[in-house]
């Protein structure tokens, strides 16, 4: 009879420990995310019209990153860092998530994602994003 006590005692340690882990890292889906490489500039290749109707400038990159989470639990929001600064936040909608947002500064970027809940976050491997700009910030030297 012990032994089942301390049996079941072990089981609800192990089980309670699980459900105050912190979420499943994220896994950034780095095909799924256009490579990583986002541009703050449109072009029009199919116009006969000159430089001025081909070329379009936007202050903001639209970014859109995706990120999986196949196992364990996802937490509730996301966090997403570029070079270690928050720069979108938004709600885990399941085992995908599409974190879709704006961002100004053309540049190479280490990306990085946290998944968090009450319990704590947890971060990603960080990845290589690109943003061009006409600047010239996303080249390498």
């Amino acid at each position: 009879m012990n032994r089942m006590t301390t049996c079941a005692a072990s089981i609800a340690m192990t089980l309670s420990g699980m459900a105050l882990a912190a979420p499943t890292a994220p896994s950034i889906d780095v095909y799924g995310s256009n490579n990583l490489q986002f541009s703050k500039i449109e072009l029009a290749m199919e116009t006969t019209a000159g430089y001025n109707q081909m070329v379009k400038y936007n202050d903001l990159a639209d970014i859109t990153i995706k990120f999986n989470q196949w196992s364990g639990t996802s937490g509730d929001t996301y966090k997403i860092y570029f070079d270690g600064a928050e720069v979108a936040t938004g709600p885990i909608t399941g085992s995908q998530t599409s974190a879709t947002f704006q961002y100004g500064q053309g540049g190479i970027y280490q990306v990085e994602i946290e998944a968090c809940d009450a319990t704590g976050c947890s971060r990603s491997a960080p990845a290589e994003l690109l943003i061009a700009d006409t600047d010239g910030a996303h080249l390498k030297p």
